[in-house]
């Protein structure tokens, strides 16, 4: 698979061209449009803690 990657403005250089998919995370009738790190190599996957609790999470 390939990735296009984004251009994002006001982040450290270091972070503004990365390989990013947009998709929707969901909890119930929450619902969450979001940007993730494609990152092939992962051995884990990485939720940020406030997209857990604004998920419902606790």
């Amino acid at each position: 698979m390939r990735f296009r990657y984004s251009y994002l403005d006001g982040v450290p250089l270091e972070l503004r061209l990365m390989p990013l998919l947009p998709c929707v995370l969901e909890n119930g009738k929450k619902k969450i449009s979001t940007l993730g790190l494609v990152d092939s190599g992962a051995m884990m996957n990485v939720l940020p803690h406030q997209l857990g609790l604004d998920l419902g999470g606790v």
